[in-house]
């Protein structure tokens, strides 16, 4: 969870992936590893002085003394900007409720430039998820949580209150926008500013300046 002395500078909050056994992979921060990291399989990858990627463990990122987080699940979605070959493969991409094709999924990549591109929808095949990252601008991509319960993204307003910003969804699910304010049992990826209590802005879909989402939801796309 993130108490409130680890809320100053906090941007946006995202899932995690799957249960471990499920995941192909590992995890591994702070020095403490659960379960091995796989080469091969999906990783993201957190540094010391803030950096992210995605890539294949083994090949792209491995872990060395500036790694304090890695989190890896079966295999990429996009690599060197082109969609996996066996996309349209279901069972690759995770059990899904009732079988079905299209359900509630996220993914995380890097653009070339280093950016990071995060989709969720709530309709969403293996195939659709990774032409939205795609068109997002993604050269490498990997699937994180699927289903109802678990994809969820929030931003944080901290306008009012720069040590206790107030978070919104990114989109209609189940699960609260305070979700991260109170323990849970699956990980996630906190987001922050590079200086306490600094505000984000936020974009639309051109990247033109916009004002920040209302209590009442958002209209149009928006990024903060």
């Amino acid at each position: 969870m993130l108490p409130r002395d680890r809320r100053d500078g906090l941007v946006a909050t995202w899932n995690g992936g799957f249960l471990m056994g499920d995941s192909e992979g590992g995890f591994y921060l702070d020095g403490k590893q659960y379960g091995p990291l796989v080469p091969g399989v999906a990783a993201e990858v957190f540094r010391k002085d803030g950096s992210f990627t995605v890539g294949v463990w083994g090949r792209d990122v491995k872990l060395d003394s500036d790694v304090v987080g890695v989190r890896q699940q079966r295999q990429l979605m996009i690599d060197g900007g082109r969609i996996a070959p066996d996309i349209d493969s279901l069972f690759t991409w995770g059990v899904t409720d009732g079988g079905a094709t299209y359900v509630r999924r996220s993914g995380v990549g890097v653009t070339a430039a280093g950016d990071v591109v995060f989709a969720l929808g709530p309709t969403m095949s293996p195939r659709s998820l990774a032409t939205a990252l795609q068109r997002a601008g993604a050269v490498r991509a990997m699937e994180l949580d699927i289903n109802i319960s678990w994809p969820s993204f929030m931003a944080y307003d901290s306008s009012a209150n720069a040590g206790d910003p107030r978070p919104f969804k990114w989109g209609d699910y189940p699960r609260p926008a305070e979700r991260y304010f109170s323990p849970s049992a699956r990980d996630f990826v906190a987001v922050y500013a590079r200086t306490a209590g600094a505000q984000g802005g936020c974009v639309d879909v051109s990247g033109m300046s916009r004002a920040r989402p209302a209590d009442a939801g958002l209209a149009d796309p928006l990024a903060c």
